[in-house]
């Protein structure tokens, strides 16, 4: 999907960072409890949340604040497969939330997070769907929030989902061969921003002869997007790698693209580009990428380091946003499912026994988006965004600690393009931010969690800045295998020349699951 900065709110993060921590398996495994390792198979597993919150700002208003009792039944869905021919999971659960002081504002919110692929024909086929529904900002200027459970009118739901069929195969030994077509759309309820759809497809072919390898692309994809109107993109690129070594690679890519993004009239570009990727532990990565395309140059920096009790990570990035062909797979910043799956991995367990664990502190809370990252805005039309991103890791024997920061940079490919929302006129929207979490295990099954969280937009020639901060401290944890229980109380911080407001509130939940 190539739908400007990866829309995720700061809400939930700033909620929720530093309980999830609380699940990390390793800290679980320090404690000496078993872990079983999961089977392979299908799995069902229901669960059912119920959240009281008390707000002293409903409305997110400098004045005058009301004050609301909120009450939300989440009943929950977590679906995993892990057979020869069906690997994913699905996540998925409905909010209903009930205001005891203003019923005209009780709603139903829907969270989704699945990622499915289907192979067959002996594995020459494979069809992957990836698909997603959350509550994210619309305006990075707009109103922030610190939780779903208050009313905020920059805030809505955006569905996005995404198909890919691909067949594969060898041409005698010498050529692998890859043919696949792939669609997606985004839906934002209630707004034209952010909302597109997309389709196109791709041919590969490349080998591999002792230390060097070759390849040839040629890549289609059509995106059409409610304000930002239709472009074309049809790139060519040869690539040849020398593998210096069995953890050192090195790469060399040169082509054509035909496109119409840049000025909304189709022209033809020469593009040419280096990379390097060394592994030199299973710990360690380092991924280096430099490219000339038709919007400039593109980079990509990632920095990735796994130790026993800690994991390091930097991302550096500029290129087309969201295009997987143009900054690389491993060019995404950490989400907070990275962190603790590697935290998981860091303690020598499975793959399998990790994404079991940190699944199920997930299905724990159901509100929760494990894909959470800190900022975002919706853009219609296809941009170029310079990312930045610091993520530290560590786990003790009762102390887990995580630091984030980021700093993105996002503009139109287009300038001219017919979008509205913040990038219009030609501008660019600048965020920073990190969040700090600290959790403290009481008990096998309680631990106490602090969390901090800060996010600044800077201000252009017709918006102003705001910077928000958020404070939590909440106490978690299980009554028995089947129930969780969350105690907490948060306060934010929004200063805007616009709509500043402070807000506090009381939560506690009730979590069931299977």
């Amino acid at each position: 999907m190539r739908v400007g900065v990866r829309p995720k709110a700061i809400a939930r993060v700033s909620a929720w960072v530093g309980a999830a921590l609380v699940a990390v398996p390793a800290a679980r495994a320090q404690e000496g409890e078993a872990l079983v390792v999961p089977p392979p198979g299908f799995s069902i597993a229901p669960s059912l949340s119920i959240q009281e919150t008390l707000t002293n700002n409903r409305d997110l208003t400098r004045v005058p604040a009301q004050a609301d009792l909120v009450t939300q039944v989440i009943p929950g869905l977590r679906i995993n497969s892990h057979t020869a021919r069906l690997d994913g999971t699905l996540n998925y659960s409905l909010s209903a939330l009930s205001y005891a002081r203003a019923p005209r504002l009780n709603t139903v919110q829907n969270y989704l997070d699945t990622s499915f692929i289907a192979r067959g024909w002996d594995n020459h086929f494979s069809m992957k769907t990836v698909g997603s529904i959350a509550q994210q900002s619309i305006s990075a200027y707009g109103v922030q929030s610190g939780s779903n459970d208050v009313v905020n009118s920059n805030r809505t739901q955006v569905s996005n989902l995404s198909v890919a069929p691909t067949l594969s195969g060898n041409i005698a030994g010498y050529a692998d061969v890859n043919l696949g077509l792939d669609g997606s759309l985004a839906d934002a309820k209630g707004t034209a921003l952010g909302s597109y759809h997309s389709y196109g497809g791709h041919l590969s072919v490349g080998g591999r002869s002792g230390n060097l390898g070759w390849g040839v692309q040629i890549r289609q994809q059509t995106n059409d997007y409610k304000l930002g109107g239709r472009t074309h993109d049809l790139p060519l690129v040869l690539s040849a790698d020398y593998y210096a070594d069995y953890d050192l690679k090195l790469s060399l890519q040169a082509g054509r693209d035909r496109t119409d993004e840049l000025t909304g009239t189709t022209q033809t570009f020469g593009t040419w580009g280096w990379g390097v990727e060394w592994h030199p532990t299973d710990r360690t990565d380092v991924l280096l990428q430099d490219d000339k395309t038709f919007y400039g140059r593109s980079h990509m920096v990632t920095l990735r380091h796994r130790m026993r009790r800690s994991v390091w990570s930097y991302v550096d990035t500029s290129g087309i946003n969201g295009n997987p062909a143009t900054l690389g797979a491993n060019a995404k910043p950490l989400t907070l499912y990275d962190l603790l799956y590697n935290l998981c991995l860091a303690q020598g367990l499975g793959a399998l026994t990790c994404q079991q664990n940190v699944q199920s502190y997930f299905a724990a809370n159901p509100a929760l988006d494990s894909n959470q990252q800190l900022g975002g805005f919706l853009a219609s039309g296809t941009t170029i965004q310079r990312s930045q991103n610091l993520s530290v890791a560590v786990s003790g024997l009762r102390t887990t600690i995580t630091l984030s920061a980021f700093r993105t940079g996002t503009r139109l490919v287009n300038a001219g393009a017919p979008t509205g929302g913040d990038l219009a006129g030609n501008r660019q929207v600048r965020q920073d931010g990190a969040s700090l979490a600290v959790s403290q295990k009481l008990s096998p099954t309680a631990a106490l969690t602090f969390a901090a969280t800060e996010l600044r937009t800077l201000a252009t020639s017709v918006q102003p800045s705001l910077q928000q901060r958020i404070y939590n401290l909440a106490w978690t944890g299980s009554l028995s295998r089947f129930l969780g229980y969350s105690l907490g109380v948060r306060h934010s911080n929004y200063a805007s020349v616009i709509t500043p407001y402070e807000e506090s509130a009381v939560v506690g939940s009730l979590s069931l699951r299977y």
